[in-house]
């Protein structure tokens, strides 16, 4: 075993030692570390080792249920190697991650519903309106008359960049 793998293993086996309370866990470690090394097709590659700290972190501050598990047998190293991050939460944390989530929604403001045959539906402070096809331009997609080359006596006509008083009447190049 190479010394990042021992090292790895030392890591799990602190990791899972800290949240079963100091059971020993050199072998559940072992087991683990030995199930992450197969899934990174026996390389100890920047996936591996953040494979590695992802595990070992989640299983001592955010879910010791897991390590608990690990020791007793009733989860397999590999089963918790091919968890999702969202598989390794607790019931309380996927509880408040909901909950964060619908207020945020609830919160959001922005495109609340694409249809097709009516335009889409646009949301804010200030009500619901319905945005055409046709506003596009209102706000400033380029067109084919916008589409100049930049020649003489355009470059006025171009919006210039907003600034402080400071710098009124400086134009700058905008850069076609």
């Amino acid at each position: 075993m190479s010394d990042i793998r021992s090292k790895s293993a030392t890591f799990l086996g602190d990791s899972i030692a800290a949240a079963t309370g100091g059971q020993d866990a050199s072998t559940a470690a072992a087991q683990l570390e030995e199930a992450i090394f197969q899934k990174f097709d026996q390389s100890t590659s920047n996936d591996y080792r953040g494979e590695i700290r992802n595990i070992g972190l989640t299983i001592k501050k955010d879910n010791p249920q897991l390590a608990q598990d690990l020791v007793s047998g009733n989860l397999a190293p590999n089963q918790l190697v091919n968890m999702s991050f969202d598989e390794m939460k607790t019931a309380e944390q996927a509880k408040q991650d909901e909950e964060l989530r619908q207020q945020n929604l609830e919160a959001s403001v922005g495109v609340d519903e694409l249809d097709p045959e009516q335009g889409t539906i646009v949301t804010s402070e200030q009500g619901i309106s319905r945005m055409q096809e046709g506003d596009m331009e209102t706000y400033g997609e380029a067109g084919e008359a916008s589409l100049g080359g930049g020649g003489e006596g355009e470059f006025k006509a171009r919006a210039q960049p907003k600034v402080g008083e400071a710098m009124r009447g400086i134009e700058f190049e905008t850069g076609v």
